[in-house]
């Protein structure tokens, strides 16, 4: 349980960072800078690969749509020719939000608190 809290954080913090990115950017910005797109592309494949260790019941207790943030992965990881940057700009714009939301409130509600940074 300790390792898949751990994933569950890193998601959030993940998350938070490709929103971070972004923030204050238009789409184009993603589609005309590669620095950009290299680190949201890889915040949000980072969130897929964790997601792949969450266990069913910890899934079933939060609502999102777990086999397409696993789908998203391996599109990032394995299908690279295949990314739509708009699709890429929506997931970090509107889809990590509420990850951040609906995760966050599950820690919280589990007795979880975010580990503290040194």
């Amino acid at each position: 349980m300790r390792r898949e809290i751990g994933l569950l954080f890193d998601r959030v913090e993940n998350a938070r960072c490709a929103m971070t990115y972004i923030d204050g950017l238009k789409n184009q910005a993603i589609l005309s800078n590669a620095l950009v797109q290299d680190a949201v592309i890889r915040r949000l494949s980072v969130v897929g690969e964790a997601a792949r260790f969450v266990s069913k019941p910890t899934c079933e207790s939060i609502p999102i749509p777990w086999h397409k943030v696993r789908a998203m992965r391996h599109i990032l990881v394995h299908d690279y020719d295949e990314i739509d940057l708009d699709v890429v700009w929506d997931v970090a714009t509107v889809h990590a939000p509420d990850l951040i939301s609906k995760v966050t409130v599950y820690l919280h509600d589990a007795g979880y608190a975010p580990p503290s940074n040194p």
